[in-house]
């Protein structure tokens, strides 16, 4: 008897929770249909001499900021398109000027390539020199050691050494 009674109060609770919830679910859509409304309506419906509350779109708030004029909000658009205009100028001045920056940039890197490799052939041809200075010093000496050579006379025969110790009798 208690057990039936607890699972009554527990099922009475569950669907005064599901109430609840279902209230809670249909006064938030009904509020997304009133904001969808009053999105919905255009601007130029709206008297902008009077402002509305978000809450309460009934209520007046006299004390609020109501909206620009038309004049007005054609002045600021001008004054957009200027800036639009000047900023769109800028950026066309700053562009020009990277460009030419960038072809600086791409001329002395130019110069700086050729620089280098006119100095790598330099070093090849000085290179080159030394080696054909160290080649022609090296001639130079074995023609001299062999003129040496030749100006002390003959030689000593090789199997002259070959005859040491023994007998010749």
């Amino acid at each position: 008897r208690d057990e039936h009674q607890r699972a009554l109060r527990d099922l009475q609770a569950f669907n005064q929770q599901a109430a609840m919830s279902k209230r809670a679910m249909a006064e938030h859509e009904r509020q997304l249909e009133r904001r969808a409304e009053a999105d919905e309506r255009p601007l130029s419906d709206l008297n902008t001499h009077v402002s509305k509350n978000v809450l309460s779109p009934s209520r007046h708030r006299p004390d609020h900021f109501t909206g620009f004029s038309r004049d007005d909000l054609r002045g600021i658009r001008a004054q957009q398109e200027d800036q639009m205009r000047d900023k769109e100028a800028r950026m066309a001045r700053e562009r020009a000027e990277e460009a030419a920056f960038a072809r600086q940039q791409a001329a002395t890197l130019e110069a700086a390539k050729a620089a280098a490799l006119q100095e790598q052939r330099d070093r090849a041809l000085a290179n080159r020199a030394y080696l054909d200075d160290q080649r022609r010093q090296a001639d130079d000496k074995r023609r001299r050691e062999l003129q040496a050579r030749q100006a002390e006379g003959p030689a000593i025969a090789a199997d002259f050494f070959t005859g040491f110790g023994r007998s010749h009798r």
